[in-house]
């Protein structure tokens, strides 16, 4: 409920973004099944959800190659 709550503000406040789960928790597959089944977010991969810094450093990787493109 939390975690549903905090998208709920994030979306509110900075409208209807792309959300990408990443982290120790978010590899939990009964909060991703609860999460997906109400928005449309995206999960990272469960090997790359085991530290929060792998999640972070793929998301700067594809902001990098947006920007750059």
């Amino acid at each position: 409920a939390t975690i549903r709550e905090m998208l709920a503000c994030a979306k509110k406040e900075y409208g209807d973004i792309p959300v990408v789960f990443a982290g120790g928790v978010m590899s939990n597959s009964i909060i991703r099944n609860r999460i997906l089944s109400q928005y449309d977010a995206v999960f990272a991969q469960p090997q790359y959800s085991c530290d929060n810094a792998s999640g972070l450093a793929l998301f700067a990787r594809i902001k990098k190659e947006m920007v750059i493109s």
